[in-house]
């Protein structure tokens, strides 16, 4: 065999090498996720999804990261006709298909950036009232531009969701806008006594909060006793 061929096929063998080495690395960094409560965890643990990572690939209703944090979602039908509208709305959406599914709950994997990348949508219905919890995050840390706050937007507005007012009460460390250096707080303040609170720690920190506004009557509604137990007017912005 000449050397020409000798080199030839010596390149033949490291090209298919490097070809099968990159797929088994694609295929790992798509590998689906474990069930548990760690920020590369899939499902609910005691009636919460799993954390965010520290990246702004992800959105929870359940994270309070500025970056990560989204609005829960309420609805005024029953939880099985819930959760089959939102069934029905990710057989719909290009590239999602739905991998997990419970009496409360639906996972789906969604293709995105032609496929080399992957999102694991959750969506958690809590039980004794009619809120829809979710999840978002796009594996291996790979950057989704915003995709999932978008796609989650996008949903609720599809199935004629309301959000669902969270007083968060945000001290930020720049002025001028949120970041991820801000902080929130006081976490406790359902257990305290009102007139026993220190002066303004009823009070939003945050200048540019807006306004509080009252739920409308049908998110109300459909918030039933909840609403009723929890709208104490303690922590309002200002």
């Amino acid at each position: 065999m000449s050397r020409k061929a000798v080199l030839h096929q010596a390149a033949a063998v490291v090209t298919t090498s490097l070809i099968w080495q990159g797929s088994d690395s694609a295929n790992a960094a798509t590998a689906p996720p474990q069930a548990g409560n760690c920020v590369e965890c899939v499902g609910v643990v005691n009636d919460l999804l799993a954390p965010c990572p520290d990246a702004p690939t992800c959105v929870s209703t359940q994270d309070d990261k500025p970056y990560c944090f989204m609005e829960p979602w309420a609805y005024e039908v029953t939880t099985s006709q819930a959760k089959t509208l939102i069934a029905n709305y990710l057989y719909t959406l290009p590239g999602a298909k739905i991998v997990a599914e419970s009496e409360r709950y639906l996972r789906a994997e969604v293709a995105s950036l032609g496929g080399i990348a992957v999102d694991d949508v959750e969506l958690y219905l809590t039980p004794n009232d009619y809120t829809v919890q979710f999840r978002a995050n796009r594996r291996d840390g790979v950057t989704d531009l915003g995709q999932n706050r978008k796609r989650m937007e996008r949903m609720r507005i599809a199935l004629g969701f309301e959000k669902i007012p969270v007083l968060r009460n945000r001290t930020r460390a720049f002025i001028f806008g949120e970041s991820f250096l801000d902080s929130f707080g006081p976490s406790g303040f359902n257990n305290e006594v009102p007139e026993e609170m220190a002066p303004g720690a009823m009070w939003d920190r945050d200048p540019k909060a807006p306004v509080f506004e009252t739920p409308s009557p049908s998110l109300k509604k459909a918030l039933g006793g909840w609403w009723a137990e929890q709208g104490d007017d303690r922590v309002r912005s200002r």
